[in-house]
C-alpha cells in the first residue's frame, strides 16, 4: 500500500516534470520601440527649407532587432526588443522634426526632392553607429555635410561623436532618440551661424 503510494507521488511528480518539458522555457514578450522627437521649440526661421538627405544608414542596423555592439568586431541582436519601423526611416523622420523645431520650420525636406524644391540649405549624412554599446551607453556617430542650395563648397561639415548612458531596451530607444536630438542641434546651430551671415 506504501509503496503503491510512493509510485504514484513519482508518477503525479514525473508527470508534472514532464509538462514542464513539454511547454519549455517561458520566454519574454517581444517589445517594441520607436525613437521619438525632442520637444524644443525656437524662433521661426522666415521661409527657410532644410534639405535633408542623402542619409546613408549601416546596413547591419537594417532589421528589426535591436543591436548591441560586444566589441568591434561583435554585435547581438535583442530577438525580444525590436523597432516598430526600419530604424533608418525613424530616425530620418526624427531627425527632420528636431532639426524644424530647433530652426522654428516646417519646411524640411526629405531627399530626393522635386526641381520645384529648392531648399536655402541641404545636409547630408552618413551614420556610422547608431546602437547600444558594451559599455552600457548609446552611441551615436555621424559625418553630416552642410550645403548652401547655391554652392558646391560645404558650409560645415563635422564628425559627431555622440553618446548617452543606456543599459536596458527601454534607456536604449530613449537614449537614441536623445543622441538623435543632439546631432540636430549641431547641425542646426551651423545653420543659424551661417544664417547670420
Amino acid at each position: 500500500m506504501i509503496a503503491d503510494r510512493r509510485l504514484l507521488s513519482l508518477v503525479a511528480v514525473a508527470a508534472l516534470a514532464g509538462c514542464g518539458l513539454l511547454s519549455g522555457p517561458s520566454v519574454p514578450p517581444t517589445r517594441f520601440y520607436v525613437l521619438t522627437p525632442d520637444a524644443v521649440a525656437a524662433p521661426r526661421l522666415s521661409g527657410f527649407a532644410i534639405g535633408l538627405g542623402p542619409l546613408r544608414f549601416p546596413g547591419y542596423l537594417d532589421r528589426p532587432e535591436m543591436a548591441v555592439r560586444r566589441d568591434a568586431n561583435h554585435i547581438d541582436y535583442q530577438e525580444t526588443a525590436r523597432w516598430a519601423e526600419p530604424l533608418k526611416d525613424n530616425f530620418a523622420r526624427v531627425l527632420g522634426t528636431d532639426l524644424g523645431q530647433r530652426l522654428g520650420t516646417d519646411r524640411i525636406i526629405p531627399f530626393p526632392w522635386y526641381r520645384n524644391q529648392t531648399p536655402d540649405y541641404t545636409v547630408s549624412i552618413d551614420v556610422v553607429r547608431f546602437e547600444r554599446q558594451a559599455g552600457d551607453e548609446a552611441a551615436l556617430l555621424a559625418r553630416w555635410t552642410l550645403h548652401a542650395a547655391k554652392g558646391d563648397a560645404p558650409l560645415a561639415a563635422n564628425l559627431a561623436d555622440l553618446r548617452r548612458p543606456a543599459d536596458t531596451p527601454d534607456a536604449t530607444a530613449a537614449a537614441l532618440s536623445a543622441l538623435t536630438a543632439d546631432l540636430a542641434q549641431q547641425i542646426a546651430d551651423a545653420i543659424t551661424q551661417h544664417a547670420g551671415r
